[in-house]
């Protein structure tokens, strides 16, 4: 699998994302055919994966994971799933908040 940034193709996305939301950064990532959303804000990482034509498996969120947020831990870090829709946010501890800055 391969990540690739497709931020400028989604303008209005990371415009509106970063003018109405805590979001301090917006990328958004192609994955084949699912498309990852990154937003950060002071206190979290937040990934939005959406995929129209398949579930999303838990070895495609666990590479995405590992690829954008390499020191995420377990304990730090919520996963709510939807048939073509998962969130995974990550809650950033002082100490990652000085890594992701």
């Amino acid at each position: 699998m391969k990540i690739i940034d497709v931020t400028s193709s989604h303008a209005n996305l990371v415009y509106n994302q970063l003018a109405n939301t805590e979001a301090t950064l917006v990328r958004v990532y192609s994955v084949g055919k699912i498309t990852v959303t990154y937003k950060k804000s002071d206190t979290q990482i937040q990934l939005t994966l959406s995929n129209k034509t398949h579930k999303i498996h838990q070895k495609e969120i666990d590479f995405i994971l590992h690829r954008l947020v390499p020191d995420h831990s377990s304990s730090n870090t919520t996963v709510i799933r939807f048939d073509h829709l998962v969130e995974v946010t990550y809650q950033l501890t002082p100490h990652h908040k000085k890594i992701h800055q």
